[in-house]
């Protein structure tokens, strides 16, 4: 793409664009998008093979079997490679092929080279040097070649001075020459190709866009997409739609395949990117805005032109402050949306508890109710003990709300099982009773297992919610242990006894007498437990249980 045109259009095109903002993108349009993210994610693979066709022609040049017509030519290849790859080793080696042929008394080469270093000079910004050596070169003796190439210098030293100079009067006289050897460029040029520029340069700078984009219309589907060419002429194209009030849609489209072809071609020295980042950027698309602009600056910087950089740049402070501006708003956004989701939580958290508390209440009622037969009033008694160490043991772990519903509806749903029990034991027992079966009665109470399931039951029940309130809590127990002492479960949702002993001391409950009643073993054989733990710890025996009660909870976070 040629970058000397992006300050002359830019202006009218964004207006042109601004009107076409609330058009949604059309399906070519996120096609071209989608293959230029694609291109500029190989661009380094592109950029590499670009260096290995540059480092090959090198290493050719090292070789002293060379003729000059051999080294000439690889010399001239390079500067070809990096012609639109990288300005400052254009010039450099522009000048070591001007002092080969002037070496070698080559000067038709001599004059050619010259003259092409002149516009690159100019390309460069360096205008006295551009001048010098324009002038340094003989136009009395040239032929069909050198005249070409001196048009093509001229040309280029009087664009950037119209482009760029301070002096309104040097603009004027620079505008005409520009004119003048546009024209005689276009009457010269023998090449298909490079007349199709020259004529699409020459409709621009008269603003005919008609006879611009009939010119296009015949040579752009003649190109490859991933050819420089392809670059240059879809941007011509881009222009031509945007100044005849063409579609948006389809001018973005051909900015964006111009951008394509540049990235696929390792063409730095571009314009379509940063020019298509600054309409993206007005159409709302603030991130891709930010992400092309930003490569369009990479590119420029590295090309290494004293303008180009400074064109691009321009546009980056005000897209960079509403891309971050746009973070900025979506993390207040964010942020909202925690605060909001915290208080539904709260609100759904307190909801349960209150339903909690009400079943609670409803149950103790139904409890306060029950007239319990004398026979079995020892048995409730034991019951009673049961549940106060089960509500006892609930209402110390109040670590986190989340484990007191747990274990409240555990013991709720425990409580209501019992009395279920219980009530159909007391239907039975009365039922022999009043038919005087007391002998099958006092087998029945014998043979039970009812105190064995309910505390199998328990085990299960009690195993499953500490698991799920901490589903870690094996692997980071086994982490206090030494490696060979480490717990393996053949069931995973299911306790050993020790586990159970280490999950009570969790839970706070570390009286051995509370632990043993819990679990129906004796305090000497709980005792013997702890004890055979600690001695399995590679922590300090003194702090082992002060690091199981901090597994899973905040303090050890």
């Amino acid at each position: 793409m040629n970058r000397h045109l992006y300050p002359t259009i830019t202006t009218l095109l964004i207006a042109l664009l601004t009107v076409s903002c609330t058009q949604p993108e059309s399906s070519t349009l996120s096609e071209a998008l989608r293959q230029l993210d694609k291109a500029i994610a190989l661009r380094d693979d592109v950029a590499d093979i670009k260096e290995t066709k540059i480092e090959v022609r090198r290493g050719s040049l090292r070789e002293t079997n060379l003729t000059y017509a051999q080294r000439i030519e690889l010399v001239e290849e390079i500067i070809e490679e990096y012609s639109k790859y990288q300005l400052d080793s254009t010039i450099t080696w522009l000048e070591q092929g001007i002092a080969l042929a002037r070496k070698n008394n080559d000067h038709k080469r001599v004059n050619l080279l010259t003259l092409k270093a002149s516009q690159f000079y100019s390309a460069a910004g360096f205008y006295n040097e551009a001048a010098t050596t324009l002038a340094s070169v003989d136009t009395l003796a040239m032929d069909t070649d050198e005249r070409m190439a001196y048009y093509h210098a001229a040309y280029s030293f009087n664009r950037e001075t119209r482009e760029y100079s301070p002096n309104k009067q040097l603009r004027q006289q620079a505008a005409q020459k520009e004119h003048y050897y546009i024209n005689r460029l276009v009457d010269t040029a023998t090449d298909s190709l490079e007349r199709h520029k020259l004529l699409c340069t020459k409709y621009f700078n008269e603003s005919n866009w008609e006879a611009m984009n009939h010119e296009l219309d015949h040579i752009l589907p003649t190109l490859s997409p991933d050819e420089q060419e392809y670059a240059y002429f879809s941007y011509f194209k881009a222009i031509g739609l945007g100044n005849e009030r063409g579609s948006g849609e389809a001018y973005m489209t051909h900015l964006a395949q111009s951008a394509r072809a540049d990235m696929r071609s390792a063409t730095t020295d571009h314009g379509s990117l940063s020019l298509l980042s600054e309409i993206l950027f007005y159409k709302g698309d603030i991130e891709r805005a930010f992400g092309y602009i930003q490569i369009a600056l990479q590119d420029a910087t590295f090309y290494n032109s004293r303008l180009r950089p400074w064109q691009v740049a321009s546009m980056m402070p005000l897209i960079e402050r509403n891309y971050r501006e746009r973070i900025e708003k979506q993390q207040d956004i964010l942020i909202v949306s925690v605060l909001l989701i915290s208080l539904l939580l709260v609100a759904i958290l307190l909801t349960l508890i209150n339903k909690s508390r009400h079943a609670r209440q409803l149950e103790q009622a139904k409890t306060m109710l029950e007239q319990m037969n004398k026979q079995l009033d020892d048995y409730v008694r034991q019951l009673s003990e049961q549940n106060a160490i089960e509500h006892q043991l609930s209402a110390e772990l109040s670590e986190a709300n989340t484990v007191k519903e747990q274990y409240i509806g555990l013991f709720l749903v425990i409580c209501s099982n019992y009395i279920d029990l219980l009530k159909s034991y007391h239907n039975n027992v009365r039922k022999k009773l009043s038919q005087g079966s007391v002998d099958a009665l006092r087998g029945e109470i014998e043979r039970s297992r009812i105190i064995d399931e309910a505390e199998e039951e328990f085990y299960a029940n009690f195993d499953n919610a500490f698991l799920s309130l901490y589903p870690t809590f094996v692997e980071e127990f086994n982490s206090l242990l030494k490696d060979e002492c480490r717990i393996s479960l053949k069931n995973p949702r299911q306790l050993n006894t020790e586990l159970r002993i280490v999950a009570l001391i969790k839970l706070g409950i570390s009286d051995s007498s509370r632990i043993a009643s819990l679990l129906r073993y004796s305090v000497n054989t709980i005792y013997n437990y702890r004890s055979g733990m600690k001695n399995k710890a590679k922590v300090q025996r003194d702090d082992f249980e002060e690091n199981i009660r901090n597994i899973g909870s905040l303090k050890s976070n």
